[in-house]
């Protein structure tokens, strides 16, 4: 704010106790200062104006004053300062929505602040050896939701392989226990990197479960007959393409199913001669029993050989009733 200037006859005579014995903030806050050898005083706009009333006080009992310096306050999505009513603005809620500590740090220290380097993700130390005062911003800072959970994004893609994968099981284990779903550690484990792919927080683990989306993974689907040929297909061409997958699937070997690509380069071939919507579309169906999920390719993997032949059959089946 730079250099601020009042006229203390403005100020009047303001209370600075209730009695001898009850002093109220102006006066408490400036002793306690004194005694704590406070030297510099940084604080948000909104004390602008106590800081003269408080140096009065301060040039009454004789005390040195502080170097003072105001900074703008956060501001809600709709620019007003922020609130309850505005934003969530219990730290205690955003670690249980799975908000990493120094992700969250790290955020709320860039907000108001762009240090010369430009950089976004810093430790505590490089802030600290970067931050001058200085660098400061003039206006309010917006808290953005999005922009804090692009944060926390990159501190989960940058955590150890190890770490997320504990995390992560633990969260997935419960959630699909919730569900009344039967429990895979094995499962759970091929469904790592998919989801450091596509959470943000660890909260997005127990959204994902809660909606359905991890559920073919722990139990078998259910079908919507209608749904399996897809817009491009039949039923009788998708009973022509499952066969179809089916002896494809069956000639690929353990090893090779454990590998996306490889069940990619199997079947690509068919697809791409057939029409890879007419075909790709039966067979995610198949598996998953969804319209939307991730690549069917990596499904199957997950899901295994003998896992996805049954599928493929019962999809059959279905569609013979």
């Amino acid at each position: 704010r730079g250099d601020i200037t009042f006229d203390t006859k403005e100020l009047g005579d303001f209370v600075i106790a209730r009695s001898v014995d009850d002093a109220l903030y102006h006066f408490a806050v400036v002793v306690d200062d004194a005694q704590m050898g406070i030297t510099h005083i940084i604080r948000g706009e909104d004390h602008i104006s106590n800081t003269p009333r408080q140096i009065l006080i301060q040039e009454a009992l004789g005390y040195t004053r502080p170097a003072y310096a105001h900074y703008p306050l956060l501001l809600g999505a709709d620019r007003s300062k922020l609130s309850k009513r505005t934003g969530d603005t219990s730290v205690k809620s955003y670690r249980e929505q799975g908000f990493l500590p120094e992700a969250f740090f790290n955020y709320i220290a860039m907000l108001g602040w762009t240090p010369r380097s430009q950089r976004e993700i810093m430790s505590l130390p490089e802030m600290v050896e970067e931050f001058d005062i200085k660098d400061l911003h003039k206006s309010g800072a917006v808290f953005d939701m999005e922009k804090l959970r692009w944060f926390n994004r990159q501190y989960l893609t940058g955590m150890p392989r190890d770490e997320f994968a504990k995390q992560a099981l633990a969260i997935m284990e419960e959630a699909v226990s919730k569900r009344g779903l039967r429990w895979s550690s094995e499962t759970g484990a091929h469904l790592i990197e998919m989801l450091r792919e596509r959470i943000s927080v660890w909260e997005d683990i127990r959204i994902l479960t809660s909606e359905g989306e991890l559920d073919y993974f722990f139990r078998e689907p259910a079908y919507e007959t209608a749904l399996i040929p897809g817009k491009q297909g039949s039923p009788e061409s998708a009973q022509k393409h499952l066969n179809a997958l089916l002896q494809i699937v069956a000639g690929i070997s353990g090893s090779e199913f454990a590998h996306p690509e490889a069940i990619k380069a199997r079947i690509w071939d068919y697809a791409a001669k057939e029409g890879t919507g007419a075909v790709l579309w039966p067979f995610r169906f198949a598996l998953t029993g969804l319209a939307r999920s991730p690549d069917p390719f990596f499904i199957a993997s997950v899901l295994g050989k003998d896992t996805v032949l049954k599928r493929i059959s019962a999809a059959l089946s279905a569609l013979a009733v």
